[in-house]
């Protein structure tokens, strides 16, 4: 089998989840599909990964804007696959243009539900493996919000 090339920035920051900026060519999916992933989670609205070169690999868009937080909605669907992906043993990744804003938000609301972190935890730890992660105000009072959303009681 030929060596391929990951994505841009391209970690692992649990056993099941991956982070990158965004896969240009069918090389950089063919790595993702060589490492395991089966689900590509992108939240771009700017541009798409070439998905074709990887029919193995789920492609799940969840478009937001650049230097914008997701809804609590889009968090909801992105832990959605994160689950799916976890029964059945298999490996997520998700990017945006460069991994660090979207992409560490994501992250972070991640590791405050699946590996029970607070939210000032999750954005140490995402701005730990990936420096640069969470880029602005908003985006950590999502990461908050998320917080106190998953933890509130149910009625």
């Amino acid at each position: 089998m030929s060596q391929t090339t990951p994505p841009p920035f391209f970690t692992w920051v649990s056993s099941n989840l991956a982070a990158h900026g965004m896969p240009s060519c069918p090389d950089q999916m063919r790595y993702l599909a060589d490492n395991g992933i089966r689900y590509l989670v992108s939240l771009t609205t700017e541009c798409r990964p070439p998905v074709e070169a990887t029919p193995n690999v789920t492609w799940v868009p969840i478009g937001i804007d650049d230097y914008h937080p997701p809804t609590l909605e889009q968090v909801v669907e992105f832990m959605r696959v994160m689950e799916e992906a976890e029964e059945k043993n298999e490996a997520v990744s998700v990017h945006c243009l460069r991994g660090r804003g979207r992409t560490g938000t994501m992250v972070a609301c991640y590791f405050i539900k699946m590996q029970k972190m607070s939210a000032a935890e999750a954005i140490a730890e995402v701005r730990h493996q990936r420096p640069g992660s969470v880029e602005t105000v908003e985006q950590e009072n999502l990461i908050r919000d998320y917080e106190t959303f998953i933890n509130k009681p149910s009625i």
